[in-house]
């Protein structure tokens, strides 16, 4: 039970870093294309291609999403009937539930500098 909650997690992450590489890849790949079409080189239409501007709500989402699989690998912990089970699923959770914590104050701090840090 708990390799196949531990398997579909890391598939889960192993999708994840795949699609983020398949969308770079396309991105160098539509810049690639740009630069052999045209003869003039528009240097921003290049760096939103290759750097979209940042969603302000993605801390945020990632945040919320992260918590919940912290608490539900938490609760699924307090169904396990073995406590080396329930401690090493409580322990797996801490790690998403931590992450999610720190996107949700990264996001709320971010945004009530002006986006960059700044006060």
């Amino acid at each position: 039970m708990p390799n196949l909650f531990v398997m579909g997690v890391v598939i889960t992450l192993l999708a994840s870093w795949l699609f983020e590489y398949l969308k770079s890849r396309q991105n160098k790949a539509i810049v690639l294309k740009i630069l052999e079409t045209q003869s003039e080189i528009n240097i921003d239409q290049i760096r939103q291609i290759v750097q979209p501007p940042k969603d302000p709500l993605s801390d945020l989402r990632r945040g919320v999403l992260l918590l919940g699989l912290g608490i539900a690998c938490a609760v699924a912990a307090m169904g396990m009937m073995d406590p080396e089970y329930r401690f090493a699923l409580l322990g797996l959770s801490a790690f998403p539930f931590t992450i999610g914590s720190i996107h949700l104050l990264f996001h709320f701090f971010v945004n009530k500098r002006g986006g960059n840090g700044e006060v």
